[in-house]
């Protein structure tokens, strides 16, 4: 009895954590900081008027990207999600594969964006921007990892 009610338990904390890693990203920087994601690089990068028109275009276009690499990453959690009791060799190396894959599209992105943004506005500030995205960035991948279980546990749970 105890084991069955240790994998319900298990089972739907694991559920309740993936209903929240698909919650929109922005919302979980809003949550966290109480502001918006554009007004915390506003707080950081501080632009003339002159430079602003450009960043903030750059920027914009950044976000879109950023977003749809975001939608990938949820994607793969969502199938996770589906598979992560049962999951095999195979699904788990392409999980990992299309981690990797999504890390670096997100890498190259931003570093094209730097490359942008320093041609409209001193390098300082295009290094500010990526330092908050950075910090950003590696504060929502440790929320996520924070709430998926470890490929396995709920099979140790099980055995116990």
């Amino acid at each position: 009895m105890k084991k069955t009610l240790s994998v319900l338990i298990l089972f739907f904390i694991a559920a309740s954590a993936f209903a929240q890693v698909t919650q929109d990203e922005v919302g979980y920087i809003q949550s966290i900081w109480g502001k918006d994601k554009k007004d915390i690089i506003k707080e950081f990068v501080k632009l003339s008027d002159s430079e602003a028109n450009d960043f903030w275009a750059i920027y914009d276009k950044y976000e879109e990207a950023r977003k749809e690499i975001g939608k990938e990453r949820i994607k793969g959690l969502s199938d996770y999600a589906q598979n992560y009791k049962t999951i095999t060799d195979a699904q788990a190396d392409d999980l990992v594969t299309k981690t990797f894959s999504n890390h670096t599209r997100f890498n190259e992105l931003l570093s094209n964006t730097y490359n942008q943004m320093k041609s409209v506005v001193p390098t300082i500030k295009a290094a500010q921007f990526v330092q908050v995205e950075m910090y950003l960035e590696t504060a929502i991948r440790l929320a996520i990892q924070g709430e998926i279980p470890v490929i396995g546990d709920i099979k140790s749970a099980t055995k116990k």
